[in-house]
């Protein structure tokens, strides 16, 4: 007769159903390949990662090197904008010049080269000649001079603008006209 230690009451070996036992090996490969996947997938997503992150330091230093290469070529380009500008004023007085010399020989037919002490003229070509004359019948010969330019029409607008006595006992007289050129 058996005595009470030695009744088994539980069973050593319980009957395991085939399907579990198969349902059980299908979910640990299906854990393991999960975890496969799982570390190759981060493996390739820090790879992508690790790659954009050069490329991206690579486009920055890219940028900051044409945003310098920009910055001289702007102040290149300021100055050949000032040059481009200066030229066409250039240009503008270059075509707007006039042949002067018939200008002077004109004022040689009133005045003496020797009593000329300035010439100016405006952009309107409103000319003011002083000249330093010995005696009041050189001052009129100049205006009579002038005034006969004007009836020939090679000046208009003649004007005497100034007589004073200058302290050597000769006279300084000051002329205007726009000379016909």
């Amino acid at each position: 007769m058996a005595t009470i230690g030695s009744i088994n009451l539980i069973t050593n070996k319980t009957g395991e159903n085939p399907d579990i036992t198969a349902a059980r090996s299908l979910l640990q490969h299906i854990g393991t390949w999960s975890l496969i996947v799982f570390i190759i997938s981060g493996i390739i997503v820090g790879g992508a990662l690790a790659y954009f992150q050069v490329r991206a330091a690579a486009l920055v230093s890219d940028k900051n090197s044409f945003v310098g290469l920009v910055n001289t070529d702007t102040t290149k380009e300021g100055l050949l904008l000032a040059v481009r500008q200066r030229a066409g004023v250039v240009g503008k007085i270059l075509t707007g010049q006039k042949n002067l010399n018939v200008f002077f020989d004109m004022i040689g037919k009133f005045v003496q080269p020797a009593q000329i002490s300035s010439i100016a003229m405006d952009d309107t070509n409103k000319t003011v000649v002083a000249a330093h004359v010995s005696s009041v019948a050189d001052a009129t010969g100049v205006v009579d001079s002038l005034l006969v330019l004007s009836a020939a029409n090679q000046v208009t607008k003649p004007e005497l603008t100034s007589f004073t006595l200058s302290k050597d006992g000769g006279f300084d007289i000051s002329v205007s006209f726009a000379p016909v050129l």
